[in-house]
């Protein structure tokens, strides 16, 4: 009788455990698919360098001068179920010797435009352009692109710009998002600009740089 008893509540005991399991997987499962909070990860192309005559707005008496731009496609993927906003981004540029180069997003593109032949209509203006960059709003688990030409920051205090020199950078993606003053860090690579592609972008050309990382696992395959 005691044995049956013990066996009684040992199974008892068993599918109790078993209900928490099932309780504790299924609030688990309620969470991520529809309670979690925004978690925007953004990614981004290799960068386009550019250096074209910049003209925003309407300044009758002043013409463009050619500014140093770089086009990235950025990926913005929201994994958590309620809906985030990614409020700015920046482009953090840094070498060895000391230089460091911060870019922020000055207008967003269309791809094909952007990059097609021919003058643009007027001369300064700049061909694709869409809109200025505005705060980029992802609904929960969606996923968006957006392409931006970044311009820098000439009168940041701690990132002067300085003139088109080879530099082996650092380059960090750094957004804040959902009234967070915290930036944070989304990803990290390495570009190497030399002379000859110095003197490429300033005769117009389009040049992409990937980075040192896409470029090596690209050289592993056999």
């Amino acid at each position: 009788m005691k044995d049956t008893d013990r066996s009684r509540g040992g199974r008892s005991l068993l599918a109790n455990i078993l209900s928490l399991v099932a309780l504790a997987v299924s609030l688990a499962t309620a969470y991520f698919t529809s309670l979690s909070g925004p978690d925007i990860r953004v990614f981004v192309s290799s960068p386009q360098w550019v250096m074209r005559p910049v003209k925003i707005g309407e300044f009758p008496n002043k013409k463009a001068e050619s500014q140093l731009g770089l086009k990235v496609t950025c990926g913005f993927s929201n994994h958590g179920a309620r809906n985030g906003v990614i409020e700015d981004i920046l482009l953090r540029l840094e070498s060895q010797d000391g230089t460091r180069w911060l870019f922020y997003p000055g207008v967003q593109l269309d791809d094909a435009k952007f990059l097609e032949a021919g003058p643009a209509n007027p001369p300064e203006a700049i061909k694709g352009v869409i809109g200025t960059f505005y705060p980029v709003s992802v609904v929960g688990k969606q996923s968006q692109v957006a392409t931006y030409l970044f311009m820098p920051m000439l009168r940041h205090p701690n990132f002067p710009f300085g003139d088109l020199t080879p530099h082996r950078f650092n380059v960090s993606v750094l957004t804040r998002s959902n009234d967070d003053r915290e930036w944070k860090t989304q990803q990290t690579f390495t570009v190497v600009l030399n002379q000859s592609a110095i003197e490429d972008i300033r005769n117009g050309t389009t040049m992409q740089l990937f980075p040192e990382e896409l470029d090596s696992a690209r050289r592993e395959v056999r």
